[in-house]
C-alpha cells in the first residue's frame, strides 16, 4: 500500500493533468473551433467533423480515442497509459462543459496566436507530468 505522501503527490499530479487538459480544451473550443482552425491529432479531426456534420467536439474526441486506448492498454498496460487516459477524458469533459464563447472574433491570426499559447502551455504541463491528451502517442513506440 502506498504511503500518504505518495497518494497526495499522485492526486496533485492528477489535479495538474486536469487543469492542463481544461486549458487545452478552452483553446480548442473557444479559439480554434470558432474560426475553423484545425489542430493536429484527434482534436483536429473533431473540429473537421463538427464543421462537416455538426457533431460535438467532445463526442468525436471521445469516440475516436476509445479504440486507440484499447489498443494501447492491450499493448502497453494500464500503468503506461493511466495519466494519458485521465488527460484525454479531462479534455473531452472540458469540451463538453466549457461554455462556447468567441474570444478573438473572426481573426484567424489572434485565434492561432492565443490558441497556440494556451494549448502549448497545456501540452507542456502535461509533458512535464508524463502525460498527453492523445492515445496515439501511447501507440507510437510500438510502430517505430
Amino acid at each position: 500500500m502506498k504511503d500518504f505522501r505518495a497518494v497526495k503527490t499522485e492526486l496533485a499530479c492528477y489535479a495538474v493533468i486536469i487543469f492542463a487538459a481544461f486549458l487545452m480544451g478552452f483553446a480548442i473550443k473557444n479559439l480554434y473551433d470558432p474560426v475553423n482552425l484545425v489542430t493536429g491529432g484527434v482534436s483536429g479531426v473533431a473540429i473537421i467533423f463538427k464543421s462537416l456534420f455538426d457533431i460535438p467536439l467532445w463526442l468525436t474526441n471521445t469516440l475516436l480515442n476509445i479504440p486507440l486506448f484499447l489498443a494501447a492498454w492491450r499493448l502497453k498496460g494500464w500503468n503506461f497509459i493511466k495519466r494519458t487516459f485521465i488527460a484525454t477524458v479531462s479534455l473531452s469533459v472540458s469540451l463538453y462543459v466549457l461554455p462556447e464563447m468567441t474570444i478573438a472574433g473572426d481573426d484567424i491570426f489572434l485565434s492561432a496566436l492565443f490558441g497556440g499559447i494556451l494549448s502549448g502551455v497545456g501540452t507542456g504541463i502535461l509533458f512535464a507530468v508524463h502525460a498527453t491528451t492523445g492515445a496515439r502517442i501511447c501507440l507510437q513506440p510500438c510502430f517505430i
